[in-house]
């Protein structure tokens, strides 16, 4: 309610303002919040990306002749690689789609 007024957004039941609907908020649909949440998802992704990593090169250092060990290892930073290829590919499309439908994503 404006001044008096209902917004387009409001929801009201006769003169009582049941729902308001701010149309000036920075979240105000899906394609929004996605956005928002886009530029953390990459910086939790290289911590992940950082933790495989040590993990990997741990089971490696520590696998004093296991096969087991050592190929669990080889495979975790394998995988970890493979993902931050993933999550580069996915920051790069997003850059790209920016650019083709002209809307702020990142």
């Amino acid at each position: 309610m404006f001044f008096g007024f209902t917004l387009p957004g409001d929801i009201t039941l006769g003169d009582e303002l049941l729902i308001n609907v701010d149309t000036k908020s920075r979240f105000y649909n899906v394609g929004s919040i996605i956005s928002a949440l886009l530029p953390r998802v990459f910086i939790l992704g290289g911590i992940v990306l950082l933790g495989m990593l040590l993990l990997g090169g741990f089971e490696i250092l520590t696998s004093v002749g296991n096969e087991d060990k050592l190929k669990g290892g080889i495979e975790r930073i394998k995988n970890a690689f493979f993902g931050f290829l993933t999550l580069f590919g996915v920051y790069w499309l997003a850059q790209i789609a920016q650019i083709l439908f002209k809307i702020p994503i990142l």
